[in-house]
């Protein structure tokens, strides 16, 4: 007899027995229903160990990705959906920030500013190439700006573009001692460069470009850097000083912002203790020598090929403005070219 109470042998329930010792486990069961022999289970299928793909670009990847995030930031104000758009909207945003700071292109800028950027070349009396430099055409058609010193002390100045073979006779029209500025004029159809305009404000830290002629190159060389500071001397003349590589030839190549645009006028021979090198560089070869060597040129060499990592530009503020029908002109080493000799504040 049953005791009171106790439920009925159907309704009991039987204690779990190991699959090893006890009555067939419901698997075996199943895999002997099938006709499978009963024994170690087999493996699940091969797609079922898969790792689940990743969604593609929809609302579900977003979720899928950030879904976590959006439970923690939701806290039931939001529907999941919108807070997991706003955060993956955020972070396409900040990727798109971080690609354009890494990636400057500035291939368009140069191919549309190089054909109005001329390398200079400085005969001396008997047709010798004393000096070379850069120089670019500014504002007019004809008028090429560069630095005084470039074509100071020369008897003939030349000029050749990157694009053609032909050398242009060029006169000095003005010359700005004070800035160490000169406009040269020349016979060509090209297209000057423009200024940049004053909606267009120069900062430190804004990008810059300037391309030349470096070192006797006779291809155009750009160079990239960031306008690291903007000075101003006692009597209120401004400097511009650049972290770009400036070297020996650069003096009075264009220095551009990111668009092109004219902002100053590069200058090489800007250095400290400038007035101690000019000396050393004017000295006549053979005038110092030791043990048979010319101390001379090693000192010229090694002045010309000197770089300090900072490179010196004047404001485009300076560049002295030329009117058509100016008495004189000359070519470099003669008397008539009218003279500016100011100081300006920009």
């Amino acid at each position: 007899m049953e005791p009171h109470g106790a439920p009925h042998p159907q309704n009991r329930r039987q204690a779990p027995q190991s699959p090893r010792t006890g009555p067939q486990s419901m698997a075996a069961q199943v895999m002997a229903a099938q006709g499978r022999p009963a024994g170690r289970p087999q493996a699940p299928p091969v797609h079922l160990l898969r790792r689940p793909e990743r969604p593609g670009t929809t609302q579900g990847a977003r979720d899928h990705l950030l879904g976590r995030q959006a439970e923690t930031l939701g806290r039931g104000k939001y529907p999941r959906r919108r807070i997991g758009w706003l955060i993956g909207n955020r972070l396409h945003a900040k990727s798109d920030r971080s690609r354009g700071r890494s990636h400057m292109d500035f291939s368009s800028v140069v191919a549309k500013v190089s054909p109005s950027i001329a390398k200079i070349f400085v005969l001396n009396r008997e047709g010798q190439v004393a000096g070379t430099g850069s120089g670019f055409l500014y504002q007019k058609k004809g008028i090429l700006l560069t630095c005084d010193h470039v074509v100071t002390g020369g008897a003939t100045v030349l000029c050749k573009f990157t694009d053609d073979d032909k050398y242009i006779p060029a006169k000095v029209a003005l010359q700005d001692t004070e800035h160490d500025l000169a406009i040269l004029k020349l016979d060509t159809d090209r297209e000057p460069l423009v200024k940049a305009p004053t909606s267009k404000p120069v900062m430190a830290g804004m990008p810059v470009l300037f391309s030349g002629y470096p070192l006797s190159l006779e291809a155009l060389t750009t160079h990239q850097g960031i306008l690291s500071a903007i000075t101003e001397d006692q009597i209120g003349v401004t400097t511009y000083l650049i972290d770009g590589t400036v070297n020996s030839g650069n003096s009075g190549c264009p220095l551009m912002n990111a668009d092109g645009e004219i902002i100053g006028v590069v200058n090489a021979k800007r250095r400290e203790r400038s007035d101690l090198l000019s000396k050393v560089e004017s000295m006549a070869m053979g005038a110092v020598s030791l043990h048979g060597i010319d101390l001379v040129e090693i000192y010229q060499a090694l002045i010309s090929n000197v770089q300090l990592g900072i490179g010196y530009a004047v404001p485009a503020s300076y560049i002295p403005e030329h009117k058509e029908g100016t008495r004189g002109g000359r070519k470099a080493g003669g008397s008539k070219a009218a003279t500016v000799s100011r100081r300006t504040k920009a």
